[in-house]
C-alpha cells in the first residue's frame, strides 16, 4: 500500500525544541476528538537530520510501515496528529508532510531564541548527548559542523548547531510556502505559559474540534538533569558497544528508544543557573536581526514579548 493510501496525520506539531511542544502534545491527546500516538517524536519525515548511525536510531523512526502503523484504525471522524520538534529545522519535512497530508494543519511553538538555545543545550546535556558547558558548546559549533569535538555518544549531529536551530524565520517561511498562513498556527511559549487555557482553546478552534474541552493542565518537560547509574549507562561508549553486540539488529531501534525513555524517567528536576551576562548580551546582539525578520514574517512586533531585542 502506498504512503498516500494510508491514514496520515491531519495536523503536525512541528517544533521547535524546548518550546512547549510536549505540553501541547499531552493536552491535545486528552481531547476525545483527537488521536495522537503514544510515540512522540517519531521523526520519520526529517531524514535530512538523520546521520544514519545506530546512535540516531534513538530518535528516528526510519521504517515507513512502522510510522503509518501509528495511525492505522483511527476512525475517520477523529483527527490524527503527531509531534516532532525536528520538523521545523528540517529542510525536507515541509515537502514530505505535504506529500502525505496535503491539507495538513501545522502548529509551531517558539520562544525567545536565547532561552531556547540555553534550554536546548541543557536538555541535551541532561540526556547524555552533550559533554561541553554552554559557553564551550557555542564556541565549538564550527568544529562540530566539520565533525570535530563531538561527544563520545553523539546523536542527531545537526542539532549541535544550537544557534542555527533557534533561527526560526527561514524554516517558518518554508512552511508558509507549502501550507499558507491560513493552515498554520504559531504560538509563543511565553504566552502559552501565561494563559494555557486560552491558548489551548484557540488551538482547538484552529483544528476544528470542540473548543469547550478542558484537559488536565500540568507542568510537563521541566528542566531535568540525569544522574547516577542511568546517566552513566547512557554516556558509556563501552556499554553501548556491548549492547550492540548482543542485541539483534531488528531490535536495536526499539531498545534505543526504551533506553531514552528510561533516561528521562531517571532524571531529576534541577533549575539551571542564570546565563552568563556577557554571553547573553552577545547573543542578544546576534539574534536581534533574526527577531526583526521573524516579526515581519508573523506580522507582529515580537519585542513586545521579548523586550531584550528592542532597538536602543
Amino acid at each position: 500500500m502506498s504512503e498516500r493510501a494510508r491514514r496520515a496525520p491531519d495536523f503536525f506539531i512541528a517544533g521547535a525544541p524546548r518550546c512547549g511542544t510536549t505540553a501541547l502534545y499531552e493536552y491535545l491527546r486528552q481531547h476525545p476528538q483527537i488521536f495522537m500516538p503514544h510515540t512522540k517524536e517519531p521523526c520519520h519525515l526529517c531524514p535530512d537530520l538523520d546521520s544514519g548511525s545506530e546512535d540516531d536510531a534513538v530518535r528516528f523512526m526510519r521504517d515507513a510501515d512502522r510510522y503509518f502503523a501509528l495511525f492505522d484504525g483511527i476512525p475517520a471522524d477523529r483527527m490524527a496528529g503527531e509531534a516532532c520538534v525536528l520538523y521545523l529545522y528540517s529542510t525536507e519535512a515541509p515537502r514530505r508532510i505535504r506529500e502525505i497530508s496535503p491539507r495538513a494543519r501545522i502548529i509551531v511553538m517558539l520562544r525567545d531564541p536565547i532561552e531556547q538555545v540555553y534550554s536546548h543545550h541543557a536538555a541535551r546535556r541532561a540526556g547524555g548527548e552533550e559533554d561541553l558547558d554552554f559557553a564551550a558548546a557555542l564556541e565549538a559549533e564550527a568544529d562540530r559542523a566539520a565533525g570535530r569535538r563531538l561527544p563520545r555518544v553523539a546523536r542527531n549531529l545537526h542539532m549541535y548547531q544550537y544557534r542555527e536551530v533557534a533561527r526560526y524565520s527561514g524554516p517558518l517561511a518554508a512552511y508558509v510556502d507549502h501550507f499558507g498562513t491560513e493552515r498554520m498556527r504559531v504560538m509563543l511559549l511565553e504566552e502559552f505559559s501565561a494563559d494555557p487555557q486560552a491558548m489551548y482553546r484557540a488551538t482547538l478552534e484552529f483544528l476544528g474540534v470542540d473548543p469547550e474541552f478542558r484537559p488536565d493542565f500540568d507542568i510537563v518537560n521541566a528542566n531535568r538533569t540525569a544522574g547516577g547509574l542511568i546517566a552513566g549507562a547512557a554516556r558509556s561508549t563501552r556499554l553501548i558497544t556491548a549492547a550492540k553486540a548482543i542485541v539483534p539488529r531488528r531490535w536495536r531501534e526499539p531498545a534505543a528508544r526504551l533506553g531514552g525513555r528510561l533516561l528521562r524517567a531517571g532524571s531529576r528536576e534541577e533549575p539551571r543557573p542564570p546565563m552568563d551576562e556577557a554571553i547573553r548580551r552577545r547573543l542578544v546582539d546576534e539574534f536581534r536581526p533574526e527577531v526583526d525578520r521573524l516579526s515581519q514574517l508573523l506580522g507582529r512586533d515580537l519585542t513586545a514579548v521579548w523586550p531584550d531585542y528592542a532597538a536602543h
